[in-house]
C-alpha cells in the first residue's frame, strides 16, 4: 500500500543576485532596441519578454529557491505533482504526451526522501531517476522528458561586461567567457557538437545572448556567481 509523508515548506533567505555586474555603467537613455532586453538586475533577462510574463517567471524562480522537505514512499507522480503545487502557491503542468513516448505514465510511482534543500534541487534529484526534467515556459514549471526539454530553447541575454577578458580588445573579450561556457557545462548540447544550443557574444552590449534548456540556463546562473564570488575575494585581498 503506497503510503503519503508530510510535506514541509520553508522559504529560503534570499540570495545575491548573479545576474547583476559588480559595477554598472550609467548609461543613457536606451535606444529602441535596447528596450526589448530585461534590465540585468533581475535574476534572469530574456530578450522581448513582456512585464507579465517576467512576473511569472520571478514568481517561478522563488518558489523554486523555497526549502524543501520531501519524504514520499511509492506515490504517484501526479499526487506529488498535485501537493507541489498547493505547497508552493505555484501551477505546474505535467506533459503527458512526452511522458508516455518514453514508456511511463502519470502515474508512474515515485519514492524520495530529501531534508532542507531548495524545490529546485529536488526537483532535479527526484526526475533525474525517470529520465525527466523540468522547464519554465508559457507561465508555468512544466515537467517533462529530457529529450523533450530540449525542443524548448529558451534565450537569455547575460549582461558579463564586468567578466570581460580585459587583456583583449573587441569581440574578443567576451570569446573567453562564451568558450569556457561550452566548453564546461552541458558540453555535448551546443552547435558546435551537434546540439540545438547556441552562445553569441556581443561586446557592444557588454553581454551573452544564449539560446539553451533551463537546466543549462541555471548552470550558467551558478558558474557567473562563482566567478563574481571570486572576482570580488580577489579585489577584497
Amino acid at each position: 500500500i503506497a503510503s503519503l509523508s508530510v510535506f514541509f515548506v520553508a522559504t529560503a533567505h534570499a540570495q545575491p543576485d548573479p545576474f547583476q555586474p559588480l559595477k554598472p555603467e550609467k548609461k543613457k537613455s536606451a535606444t529602441r532596441s535596447e528596450e526589448r532586453i530585461v534590465p540585468s538586475s533581475q535574476r534572469v533577462s530574456f530578450v522581448a519578454e513582456s512585464k507579465m510574463a517576467s512576473d511569472k517567471r520571478e514568481r517561478i524562480g522563488d518558489a523554486l529557491n523555497s526549502e524543501t522537505h520531501l519524504d514520499f514512499h511509492e506515490v504517484p507522480l501526479v499526487e506529488i505533482i498535485s501537493f507541489l503545487e498547493d505547497a508552493h502557491d505555484m501551477r505546474l503542468w505535467l506533459d503527458t504526451r512526452a511522458i508516455d513516448e518514453i514508456g511511463l505514465s502519470s502515474v508512474v510511482p515515485v519514492t524520495v526522501s530529501l531534508h532542507q534543500v531548495s524545490l529546485r534541487s529536488a526537483l532535479r534529484l527526484m526526475l533525474r531517476d525517470l529520465e525527466m526534467t523540468y522547464v519554465v515556459a508559457d507561465g508555468v514549471l512544466q515537467i517533462t522528458t529530457l529529450e523533450a526539454a530540449e525542443a524548448q530553447l529558451l534565450q537569455h541575454v547575460y549582461p558579463v561586461d564586468d567578466l570581460a577578458d580585459p587583456d583583449a580588445e573587441g569581440a574578443a573579450r567576451l570569446n573567453a567567457l562564451s568558450d569556457l561556457i561550452v566548453t564546461t557545462i552541458a558540453a555535448d548540447s551546443w552547435e558546435e557538437r551537434g546540439g540545438p544550443g547556441s552562445v553569441v557574444p556581443m561586446d557592444h552590449l557588454g553581454v551573452l545572448v544564449v539560446s539553451q534548456t533551463t537546466s543549462v540556463h541555471e548552470q550558467i546562473a551558478d558558474l557567473i556567481g562563482t566567478l563574481r564570488r571570486v572576482r570580488e575575494m580577489k579585489h577584497s585581498e
